[in-house]
């Protein structure tokens, strides 16, 4: 079995019954991220891979992606090869010893200045659901938070 193939029985069997949707969301995500940029690395066979090609991996994310998609590729990672050794599939966890690179970037999140605020006041009107704009700068929301609420 595939690192591809057993990554998604793990996410559909472990995890969707047992987490929540936005944690399965952000593992099938992470996959397919994982399939786009490193084909040949998830389909190699369980027992085959190993912790240096795991490490190599996670660098080249951090080169290039953030700080946070590295974590989640750790964790997910780590998660589903503790469940492949129960279940048979490998002997030994590869991604166990997995280290975050330095040079991984954190997402930086700039406020608005005041003239861009003024700006969004001054243009809300006179676009369609221009008030969900000034709600989100009033609150502080995030659109995620703004999409769940329940009126």
């Amino acid at each position: 079995m595939t690192l591809k193939e057993w990554t998604e029985e793990w996410i559909e069997v472990y995890i969707k019954p047992h987490r929540r949707p936005n944690t399965t969301k952000c593992y099938q995500d992470t996959l397919k991220h994982l399939c786009r940029n490193f084909p040949e690395f998830v389909e190699t066979e369980m027992d085959k891979v190993t912790g240096v090609q795991v490490q190599k991996v996670v660098n080249q994310i951090g080169e290039r992606y953030s700080k946070s998609l590295c974590r989640i590729t750790k964790v997910m990672m780590n998660q589903s090869f503790r469940t492949a050794i129960q279940s048979d599939l490998c002997e030994h966890n590869p991604a166990q010893y997995l280290q975050i690179p330095s040079y991984a970037s954190e997402k930086k999140v700039l406020p608005l200045s005041a003239q861009e605020e003024m700006m969004i006041r001054q243009s809300a009107p006179h676009i369609r659901y221009g008030w969900w704009a000034v709600f989100l700068l009033e609150t502080g929301m995030r659109v995620g938070e703004f999409a769940a609420l329940q009126w």
